[in-house]
Parts: C-alpha cells; structure tokens; sequence
C-alpha cells in the first residue's frame, strides 16, 4: 500500500510540473503538424487577400526536423496582416526556425576590440542596421529557404527602427533599413492589428513560439508553460542600451529591457523567427 502512495504522489508531482516553466526541451518538436495554404496557388488564383489573421500559409523550405535525409519541409508562416489596399500579405513564421545570436561574437571582437583577443563591452554600440542577424536573414536565410518565383514574391520593406523609451531604457534604434526578411520590433509585437496584446507585459499566447528541432540542435531550448512549448526569441529593437537587443520570452512576455547581444545565458539561446512580406498583385 506505501509503494502505491508512494507512486501515485511522484506521478502527481511529475503532473504538476508540467506547465510549471519545467524545460521540456528534451520533448520532440512536431513541425508537420499543420499543412499550410498553398499561398503561391492562392496569390495566383486572386483569393490571398481572403486569407484572415492567424490563418496558416506554406511558403519556402527550411530544415527543421534536423534530418538531413528526407530534404528541408515546407515552412509554416501565420497571417498577421492583409492589407487589400497594398495589395500585400504580412507573415512570420509558425515555429522559431534557427537559433542565432543578434551580433557574432567574432563580429564583435573586431568592430570593438579590447586589445586583448576579446570583445570591449564597455564600447559595444549594435543596432538592427549592422547586426550579424540581419545579415544572415537577409543573405543565408533568403537564399537557403525561398527559390526565384518565390522572391518574386517578397517585398522588401523600409523599416523604421526606433529608440526604446521604456522605463529608463536608452538603446537608439538608429538608421532604417531595407530587408527582405526582417524580425519583428517593439512596436509590432504589441499591435493589436497584427493579433499581438497592446501590453508588453501580459503573457500573451499569440507572441509564443516553439522552437523546431533543427533550432534546438543549433542551441535553442523550449520550455512548458501552460501545456506547451515555448521559446526566447529575438525582436530587432535596441533594449536597455545598444548593447543590448529586446525579446519575447517563452511566457509571451516582452523583454523590453533586453538581454546581450550575444554574451549571456538567453542571448545564447535566442532564436529566429522570421517575417516577410508578400505581393498579391
């Protein structure tokens, strides 16, 4: 009888936990769970500008079972906006597809250099214009997962990219930019407009995100909150100082003050979620 209570307190303990912000980082990521409108058939067909908020379109591959064998899946990309007077659909990704720091560490040490082989923290000074992470979004990324009809497609934005003035928050969100495939900002991720809660600081299910096992193979970590899996993932906004780059956490928090650019533990597992912008002309 003690072994049966004994048995039926651990299971209940394993239960509670689960949802408790227990690292389920060791659970498999499913990431065919869902086939995406064929967006391309539909932009063709004239019917995309029906698509709605949160609806669930295919476009472009990108390794994310982390099998090399069966060749990259077909990437999930949820609706945040149709604008039917642009004539463009606006897309991020489903799942966090890569796991990436926002400046290279390399890159660092030589753009501020401490003399002695290392990075001079005290000099660092990153905006979203010269991050190693636009870069790769925009040179990797964009040639690895689309093929020319799908460029086609892709709309390359201007983006403002402004200050963070929240709190005592210093970080200069510098010049705009141009990108193909960009991430989102401070601003963009609380727009209602885009499906997102007004409030940086509720835990928002529509901001999380669950990280593919290919990310995780490259250092991301999910985490169970609310019986799912959930990631860091990074927002192109400066966050405390220019230091530092804002986030959304595995709860849907924002992290307006930010974590390092690329130096300490969350910066270390800050993932990629990527968005584009399509023509429906």
């Amino acid at each position: 009888m003690k072994k049966i209570i004994g048995f039926m307190l651990i299971l209940i303990l394993v239960l509670s936990c689960t949802g408790c912000g227990m690292s389920g980082n060791n659970d498999k990521v499913i990431v065919d769970d869902e086939v995406g409108l064929d967006i391309i058939d539909m932009i063709s067909k004239g019917t995309a500008a029906d698509l709605k908020r949160g609806q669930v379109v295919a476009f472009g591959k990108y390794e994310q079972d982390n099998n090399d064998t069966n060749g990259a899946e077909a990437v999930n990309w949820v609706v945040m906006c149709v604008d039917k007077d642009k004539k463009e659909i606006m897309l991020t990704t489903k799942y966090a597809l890569d796991c990436k720091p926002y400046d290279d560490p390399e890159d660092l040490k030589k753009r501020f250099p401490d003399g002695k082989g290392d990075i001079n923290w005290d000099a660092v000074n990153v905006t979203w214009e010269d991050c190693t992470l636009r870069t790769w979004l925009n040179n990797d990324f964009y040639n690895t997962a689309f093929g020319d009809a799908e460029k086609k497609l892709i709309v390359k934005k201007t983006l403002e990219n402004a200050d963070n003035n929240y709190g005592t928050c210093t970080g200069k969100g510098g010049n705009t930019t141009e990108d193909n495939v960009f991430i989102l900002s401070n601003e963009e991720i609380v727009n209602p407009d885009f499906g997102y809660d007004y409030n940086n600081e509720t835990a928002d299910e529509n901001r999380r995100c669950t990280a593919t096992e290919y990310a995780k193979a490259h250092g991301a970590k999910n985490f169970s909150w609310n019986s799912k899996l959930a990631c860091f993932y990074w927002l192109r906004s400066p966050g405390f100082t220019n230091k530092d780059a804002t986030y959304v956490s595995d709860h849907g928090f924002v992290g307006m003050n930010g974590v390092h650019v690329c130096k300490y533990e969350y910066d270390n597992d800050c993932c990629v979620r990527p968005v584009i912008v399509l023509s429906m002309k």
